[in-house]
């Protein structure tokens, strides 16, 4: 029983030393925080899900954490008002009150096949003037925006991200609560 006890913990740790990852990033503040705890695993990215990936602008290796906004094949565009428009179709939004110098907006995204996801992004109450053309999805590719959507990186700069520079898809956060979140997050 001891050796069954031992090498459970054992495999705990290595599956944390593996699969944790320290958020040292502030591009996805309401969902992810600068010190939050992660845990990542090797799955498929789908719209919706947080993604860990190698930052495209930095050669130290530097991990960063963004939202996976589109899929291969989808046409995308990001208006003015910061309404994403997926495939034709806008992405809900709702708004959510004043955070600070911010505003919360909580993003609906219902998928053809009747899934529903739901997330929250901040952006300045006197937003930055960020948007771009229509832009398709080449295959084997993803197109990432931050929740921090005025002041993250992502997409709007790097462009679509080969999925293969993706290092996993988030599962697990502990960390900093929001107002309207918790300590403990996670993504089944």
């Amino acid at each position: 029983m001891k050796k069954l006890i031992g090498f459970s913990f054992m495999s705990l740790i290595v599956f944390l030393i593996l699969c944790g990852r320290i958020v040292a990033d502030d591009g996805m503040n309401t969902t992810l925080h600068d010190g939050d705890f992660t845990i990542v695993l090797p799955l498929e990215p789908k719209v919706g899900d947080v993604v860990s990936i190698i930052d495209p602008l930095e050669s130290s290796g530097k991990e960063v954490f963004r939202r996976v906004i589109a899929c291969e094949g989808v046409e995308l565009s990001y208006d003015r008002n910061g309404t994403i428009i997926y495939d034709g179709r806008r992405i809900t939004q709702r708004d959510m009150g004043v955070f600070g110098s911010y505003q919360a907006i909580e993003e609906k995204f219902e998928d053809t096949d009747g899934t529903t996801k739901k997330w929250t992004v901040t952006r300045l109450i006197e937003p930055i003037v960020s948007f771009l053309s229509n832009v398709r999805v080449p295959v084997g590719h993803v197109f990432l925006l931050a929740d921090q959507r005025d002041e993250g990186l992502d997409s709007r700069i790097w462009g679509t991200i080969p999925k293969e520079n993706i290092t996993g898809v988030v599962f697990f956060r502990i960390g900093k609560a929001e107002p309207w979140g918790s300590r403990i997050t996670w993504w089944p």
